[in-house]
């Protein structure tokens, strides 16, 4: 029903952009607040995507992979093209499951390490940010024949099936969000420069110019409401 998009830095390809807003749409016509969080910096690593929505927080790794893909826990994956050229995918990088592993660890840590800025005394003490869902997800679509072996840390899954792989999944529900999710994406603000990239607004509703904190919002404000998520050329 709502998508809000926030972006650290201008993903360098336009593969990822186009991927974000094919996502963003996807996401748009189901239920919930849905926020995206592209391509930001905390703890030294670049996330290309983090979803949160009202159950639970969604940390992926985003790859644009045209072609049958081969890989596992260890060791490099392949990519297989349409002229039969097989070829190693981000030579001289750690494999996307590794980097998805260290990416979850690098902002659960920080939400750990902030979470008095944003969540109550109690809350704070209860929440277990380690049950984020860590995801690599393959753009457009996983192609037949692909052959991806992980374990049970990392889910692998196209972006074309994300959305409905977002509804579906009914882990443990987060106390964090919606109302103070807000915070959080003014703590990254305030560190700017030291340990995250300053996030900013890259969608909104059409004629809204910045986003009020959920809770000033009308309840029914994104049930009436229908919001289209573009990207805003300045921004993005």
């Amino acid at each position: 029903m709502a998508v809000q998009v926030w972006v650290g830095e201008k993903p360098e390809h336009p593969n990822e952009r186009r991927a974000i807003v094919a996502l963003a749409n996807g996401l748009e016509r189901l239920e919930g607040l849905y926020l995206l969080l592209v391509n930001f910096s905390v703890g030294g690593r670049t996330v290309d995507l983090t979803i949160i929505k009202q159950e639970a927080i969604f940390i992926i790794e985003l790859k644009h992979c045209d072609g049958i893909l081969e890989g596992g826990v260890n060791g490099p994956w392949y990519l297989t093209n349409a002229n039969n050229e097989r070829k190693q995918l981000n030579p001289g990088r750690s494999n996307p499951y590794n980097q998805v592993i260290s990416c979850y660890y690098s902002l659960t840590n920080f939400l750990k390490e902030h979470r008095h800025e944003f969540l109550s005394p109690h809350r704070a003490k209860t929440v277990q940010f380690r049950s984020c869902r860590r995801v690599v997800v393959i753009a457009p679509t996983i192609k037949d024949g692909s052959q991806i072996d992980v374990d049970w840390k990392v889910e692998v899954r196209g972006l074309d099936e994300l959305p409905s792989f977002l509804v579906t999944d009914a882990r443990k529900r987060y106390s964090l969000l919606m109302r103070r999710c807000w915070l959080f994406q003014n703590s990254c603000n305030a560190r700017a420069g030291t340990t995250s990239t300053s996030l900013s607004p890259a969608c909104c509703r059409s004629g809204t110019p910045s986003h009020p904190p959920p809770h000033q919002r009308n309840p029914t404000h994104h049930h009436l409401n229908q919001r289209r998520c573009r990207f805003v050329p300045e921004s993005v």
